[in-house]
């Protein structure tokens, strides 16, 4: 099992640095420079800045969502960690907040943000979750992903996740 998922994450973060190569133009060097990466080593970490990055701007063009203040308001110490995550074993990835804000920052319309509740016990991490799964579905990402893999954060899932949604947003771009 533990040689399938290393072929599967090979393959995974394969197609993901030519997607990332297609977003960017292929323009490898430039990417290097204004990341200090290189794609030869595509990682988790380019998915994560990525991800960081798109709520980010999203945030900054457009301020929080409608609707959802209350989320934010509610903890709010914690308030700036569902907004961006560090690793893909971050525990505020286990409310789908994080989820959702980036299914947001690519389709603004398609997350209502009443049914999102704030996460504070099981019950409402589930029902997140379940809503961020639908919400992908809803604007073409495959999901192979169970709730209960974003809730636990299981660190494969989310990268599946995650890849997912760039893969969409490479697709998006391709039909334009």
């Amino acid at each position: 099992m533990s040689l399938l998922w290393q072929m599967r994450r090979f393959q995974l973060l394969e197609f993901l640095k030519v997607v990332f190569q297609k977003r960017t133009g292929g323009n490898d060097k430039a990417i290097a420079r204004k990341k200090s990466i290189s794609l030869s080593s595509f990682d988790e970490s380019i998915l994560i800045n990525w991800a960081n990055g798109a709520v980010q701007d999203c945030l900054k063009r457009q301020g929080l969502p409608d609707g959802s203040q209350r989320l934010f308001s509610a903890e709010k110490k914690n308030s700036k960690d569902n907004k961006s995550i560090q690793s893909l074993k971050d525990e505020t990835l286990s409310t789908s907040i994080f989820y959702l804000l980036l299914l947001w920052s690519k389709s603004p319309f398609s997350v209502n943000w009443r049914f999102v509740t704030p996460g504070t016990n099981d019950e409402q991490k589930v029902l997140n979750a379940r809503y961020a799964i639908t919400v992908a579905r809803k604007i073409g990402v495959s999901v192979f992903v169970l709730p209960e893999d974003l809730v636990e954060i299981n660190q494969k899932m989310v990268l599946v996740f995650l890849g997912g949604i760039l893969g969409l947003e490479s697709s998006a771009e391709d039909q334009d």
